[in-house]
């Protein structure tokens, strides 16, 4: 729009809040904006893509390292978890000698809470809880005290006055079973 003209020409000149000085016929035939422009939003359009693409991909990487970051920390609580059942077993059983009558009975109490731990830790393994990795280790622990006598017999023990409890752990260790890391391997992978 023509607001002014002129003194000199008395042409009509557009305002400078409006890219100014022009003469109103040359501001109507000018396209709002020149090829330049156009050529400069598409760059940051794609510009834009490429930045909206790449945060995606940092917040991607940053919630798989929180989660991996949070099976660690479970699996830290149940290895803690572990040693604090473990400290009340007897050093003798743990150092695979077998126990007398009286410190089986005394210590029956202990062994369950070691079976329930490991049934858990068969439980979160079917569950997908825990690293494949931990499991082995910790499947590879479960196996060894299982072999060790005073366990093997607390096992027995329990397993028959629990009837339907310890499922993951009796799919992993039949009670009164020759225990191989074999067998215990094509049943819980």
């Amino acid at each position: 729009m023509c607001v002014a003209l002129n003194s000199e020409s008395q042409n009509p000149v557009h305002s400078t809040a409006f890219g100014g000085g022009l003469p109103c016929s040359l501001n109507a035939h000018r396209p709002p904006f020149h090829g330049n422009h156009m050529q400069i939003l598409e760059v940051l359009s794609a510009l834009s893509s490429i930045a909206t693409a790449f945060g995606v991909g940092v917040a991607a990487y940053q919630l798989r390292i929180t989660r991996k970051q949070s099976v660690t920390t479970f699996e830290d609580s149940l290895t803690a978890q572990y040693r604090q059942v473990a400290s009340t077993l007897p050093l003798t059983a743990l150092l695979g000698e077998s126990l007398t009558n009286e410190e089986h009975d005394a210590h029956l109490q202990y062994f369950y809470r070691y079976f329930d731990l490991c049934n858990e830790q068969a439980f979160l393994h079917k569950c997908g809880r825990i690293s494949k990795s931990t499991w082995d280790f910790w499947k590879d622990g479960i196996l060894t005290n299982l072999h060790r006598p005073a366990f093997a017999t607390a096992w027995q023990e329990i397993a028959s006055k629990a009837n339907d409890d310890f499922g993951e752990l009796r799919l992993l260790c039949q009670p009164g079973d020759r225990i191989t890391h074999a067998n215990a391997d094509a049943v819980s992978n």
